[in-house]
């Protein structure tokens, strides 16, 4: 697919126009088409039950609506809490793949109109001071090793992508986003809050997410993915809302957004802004937009929330600076045979590969290319029909710096060609 220079002025559109139509989709007060998704799992509880599930070890949970903003102090002691059932009953992956977990374990999923909760009670019979929770920073490693509890949402409910939050005993925290079940991306701080408190015989724990933090799709009567992850660290114990095959074992499963339970009965219409601190229509964070925007214009301020043109040419000079290759593909498509090829898909799309190696590896491709090329290979989803492949060029990896979607950089080149045939032909 050759996508030359000229039509890099229609991929920046494309780059600038995507996030923003999230963004404006997001903060729409009106309900739209596709909100009310088919469960992809059990049938939604009815009220007053807060949780059903399959044979297959699905769950689907009912969100419950409140009227007054919880006080966030980790005390669970606010009349939801009396008035409306908990949902556990988490399902060890490790070590013992498929049984009851251990310890008893208590959750409410909770939403007024700014902000989701999640509220769990958390029994161990151990005391506290074996329990392990030693870590105090947000979003390091070693917190990952304490003792804690973890919700991920899939917003979109795409099954591929989320936004992921956990907390320890000591209210220490982390999150980080997810896209296409591919590599963790910590870089991602939204603005949310935990509390917790300790009773005879376990501890308990409140979090404020705001959906200004989020990104979903406006509407009454929302289907999100949902997961909850507790992990008993002097037991090695990992458990989960859904059962996970024992290769998810760890810390993995909350990254395997395909194999989340379903959060129904969300409503959401008219939250405004961003405290994720994206900017304006390209959805710069503030370093990028230091970095990157440009006045292109001209007319002597940078504009990204409102001038078209500004944020169209910054993000064309952040493809630019990133490395874009004038006149060059940006994919092929492609064709694997045999088993070779599966070793070279890492998800991270960087052009590394020689042409040869790809070829010797059982991967077919038909526009030729510069003899030094490398490139990645690109495998896509495609639901429940088998994966499409790619080879990805350099530019392919460009765009993949802006959205570190595959999908996302498949769907841009494809209009941006597309774009660049109909400007040819005059229409």
């Amino acid at each position: 697919m050759l996508i030359p220079d000229r039509a890099a002025i229609a991929l920046a559109v494309l780059c600038a126009a995507a996030p923003w139509a999230a963004a404006q989709e997001s903060t729409s007060g009106t309900p739209t088409a596709g909100r009310l998704a088919e469960i992809d799992g059990p049938p939604a509880p009815l009220a007053p039950a807060t949780i059903t599930r399959d044979d297959s070890g699905q769950a689907t949970v009912r969100a419950i609506r409140v009227d007054v903003p919880l006080q966030i102090d980790g005390t669970l002691d606010e009349p939801v809490y009396a008035a409306n059932p908990p949902f556990g009953d988490l399902v060890q992956v490790v070590p013992a793949t498929g049984q009851p977990a251990s310890e008893k374990t208590e959750v409410w999923l909770m939403f007024d109109d700014d902000n989701v909760y999640v509220g769990a009670r958390v029994y161990d019979s151990a005391p506290p001071e074996q329990w392990i929770a030693n870590e105090y920073r947000r979003d390091s490693a070693p917190l990952r090793q304490n003792d804690h509890i973890g919700v991920g949402f899939d917003t979109f409910y795409d099954r591929r992508s989320g936004f992921m939050f956990y907390a320890s005993p000591l209210a220490a925290f982390s999150d980080y986003s997810i896209i296409d079940e591919g590599q963790p991306n910590s870089d991602w701080n939204p603005v949310w809050n935990v509390r917790t408190s300790r009773f005879a015989g376990g501890w308990t724990m409140e979090m404020i997410i705001p959906f200004k933090s989020l990104r979903f799709t406006g509407g009454k009567d929302q289907t999100w993915g949902f997961q909850v992850r507790r992990s008993i660290r002097r037991k090695n114990e990992w458990a989960y809302l859904t059962a996970l095959p024992a290769s998810m074992g760890g810390p993995l499963g909350l990254n395997r957004v395909s194999l989340y339970g379903s959060a129904t009965g969300i409503d959401v219409f008219s939250v405004r802004g961003s405290y994720a601190g994206a900017i304006g229509i390209p959805q710069f964070m503030p370093s990028s937009a230091r970095r990157y925007a440009v006045d292109f214009d001209g007319n002597g301020s940078i504009d990204l929330q409102k001038s078209r043109s500004d944020s169209i040419g910054s993000v064309g000079n952040f493809l630019k600076l990133h490395g874009w290759e004038r006149d060059a593909d940006v994919m092929v498509p492609a064709r694997v045979s045999g088993e070779g090829w599966r070793a070279l898909v890492d998800g991270r799309f960087e052009p590394k590969h020689s042409l040869v190696e790809l070829r010797a590896a059982g991967v077919e491709f038909d526009s030729p290319q510069p003899a030094g090329a490398n490139a990645a290979l690109i495998e896509l989803a495609n639901g429940e029909r088998p994966p499409s492949y790619r080879v990805g060029l350099k530019n392919f990896y460009v765009i993949t710096r802006y959205n570190r979607s595959a999908l996302y950089a498949t769907a841009v080149a494809e209009l941006g060609a597309e774009l660049r045939r109909a400007y040819d032909l005059g229409r």
